[in-house]
């Protein structure tokens, strides 16, 4: 927690959070497409689950790699600064 501090931390647990509703999104998401069963046979039905289910997966995979971003900066640079530092 000293490498990041608390707005840091706070920002990735949010960020965890809103990671975790977008997976939470589109398995509810999957659910309702997989119950309707005329999905199958009309094309534009089909492609307005497909571009949900897309975007709730590409939301879900920024958000991953913003929150591992914002986990791995503020510890390489407490890191080099207490290598790099003498005390």
């Amino acid at each position: 927690m000293s490498a990041m501090g608390w707005p840091p931390a706070v920002l990735v647990i949010f960020l965890f959070l809103l990671e975790q509703g977008a997976a939470m999104g589109a398995n509810l998401w999957l659910s309702k497409w997989s119950d309707d069963s005329s999905a199958a046979n009309v094309t534009s039905k089909r492609d307005m689950y497909l571009g949900v289910y897309a975007a709730f997966g590409l939301a879900q995979g920024c958000l991953m790699v913003i929150e591992y971003v914002e986990t791995f900066f503020p510890s390489v640079l407490y890191t080099c600064t207490w290598l790099c530092i003498p005390n």
